[in-house]
Parts: structure tokens; C-alpha cells; sequence
């Protein structure tokens, strides 16, 4: 099973703008904060890992 996590954009921290990586090319990176685990959720990389090995680890246990 392949699960690619999801690119978002990057925005300045010193001053909220839209950082690019060439013109007209917003620049991004791999989303964080909880991504990867949603996106485990929603391709349904934690009912594998349960068949699996019968049991689950990680934030899926309070989303069920």
C-alpha cells in the first residue's frame, strides 16, 4: 500500500506572504501538523495495519 503525503503551500513567516519557488510557482513543502496522519485515516492505512498486526497505533485510536 502507497501513501504520498499531500504538498501545501509555504507562507512567510515574517510577513504572511506567499513564498514562490519561481515566478508564478507558489513554493511548497510536505503539509505537517496532523497531515500525515489524516491522510493514513483517509486511505485507510490504519484498518491495513490493523488486519495486519491486529492492532493500531497513533491518533487513528481517537478518531474511531
Amino acid at each position: 500500500m502507497r501513501c504520498r503525503q499531500p504538498l501545501v503551500p509555504v507562507i512567510s513567516v515574517e510577513d504572511g506572504q506567499w513564498l514562490l519557488s519561481s515566478p508564478l510557482q507558489l513554493m511548497a513543502k510536505p503539509g505537517g501538523h496532523g497531515a500525515i496522519w489524516k491522510l493514513m485515516r483517509d486511505e485507510g492505512i490504519f484498518a491495513w495495519l490493523q488486519q495486519q498486526v491486529g492492532r493500531v497505533w497513533g491518533p487513528e485510536q481517537a478518531w474511531a
